[in-house]
């Protein structure tokens, strides 16, 4: 992989920006509107695209990825409500939402994809797509546990909740 190395470090860097970006409006979303997180949450965004567009410019395929991206990210903020109110959720279904909610993070993936100059890329990069999804369903699991009474007081769905339920029901 042969990769500029000042690439690599701005990559870092918008990567760092949109995650403080999305954990401000993951806030916002769980707590109601603040401002002042919105406003740092844009700064960060806009920053972040600044940092990429100076790296892959505006007709890369990187762009393409992006938007695929965000796009699932919208899908999982629907199917997070739509969970919230089924009464049965399958594993898979869960799983689905648990990979596409940290689906930003396969940006990284894909940036490095686009900047590599290896040979059979798309067997290495199909496998840290699928590693990348194997980790976020594992954390949005302990996520789920660890906000337990948190999303119960604020009505939100939350997976370890919903298998208490189930395992629990009130009679």
């Amino acid at each position: 992989m042969n990769i500029n190395l000042d690439n690599l470090e701005n990559l870092c860097i918008a990567g760092y920006l949109y995650y403080e970006s999305s954990i401000f409006l993951d806030k916002i979303l769980d707590d109601g509107f603040d401002k002042e997180k919105l406003f740092v949450s844009l700064i960060c965004q806009e920053e972040t695209i600044k940092i990429l567009t100076d790296i892959f410019g505006k007709d890369s395929k990187f762009w393409k990825y992006w938007n695929q991206r965000r796009n699932e990210f919208i899908k999982a903020t629907d199917l997070d409500k739509e969970l919230f109110l089924e009464k049965e959720i399958s594993n898979s279904k869960y799983f689905i939402l648990a990979d596409l909610k940290s689906t930003f993070g396969k940006a990284a993936i894909d940036s490095v994809y686009c900047l590599s100059s290896m040979k059979n890329k798309d067997s290495v990069y199909e496998k840290l797509l699928k590693s990348h999804s194997y980790f976020s369903i594992a954390f949005q699991i302990n996520d789920d546990i660890l906000d337990m009474q948190q999303d119960f007081d604020k009505n939100q769905f939350n997976y370890a909740n919903y298998r208490m339920r189930i395992l629990y029901p009130k009679e």
